[in-house]
C-alpha cells in the first residue's frame, strides 16, 4: 500500500504537462516520517524527527532526486541518483531520501 500513500499524499505533479522530461512530485512529508505507521519500515528510526517544510521527487529516465527543505525557500539543489546500472540504483535508491534528509 506505499504507493497509495504515495498518490494519496501528493500535493502537487507535472504528470499531466505536455513535453515534460521527468515525472516530478511534491509530497507530504508525513509520508517520510519513522514514527508514523505510514511510513514503519523506512529505515530512518529517527526519535527526533523533524517534519521538512517541503519533499519534491523527480523521476527520470537515466535519474532519480530527492530535494529535501526545511524552510519555505531554501538554498541548495536536488540530490540526483544516477548509477550505471539497475543493482546500484535500487541500493542507491533505498537510503537516497535519508542521505538527502540529513543534509
Amino acid at each position: 500500500h506505499k504507493m497509495i500513500d504515495v498518490v494519496d499524499h501528493t500535493f502537487r505533479t507535472n504528470l499531466f504537462l505536455k513535453n515534460r522530461y521527468a515525472l516530478a512530485l511534491r509530497l507530504d512529508p508525513a509520508v517520510f516520517n519513522p514514527n508514523d505507521a505510514l511510513a514503519e519500515g523506512s529505515g530512518n528510526g529517527q526519535a527526533d524527527w523533524a517534519s521538512p517544510f517541503g519533499v519534491f521527487f523527480v523521476h527520470g529516465r537515466r535519474f532519480n532526486g530527492f530535494h529535501v527543505r526545511f524552510r519555505d525557500i531554501a538554498r541548495g539543489g536536488m540530490r540526483l541518483v544516477t548509477p550505471p546500472t539497475e543493482e546500484q540504483l535500487s541500493i542507491e535508491s533505498a537510503r537516497h531520501f535519508d542521505e538527502c534528509y540529513g543534509l
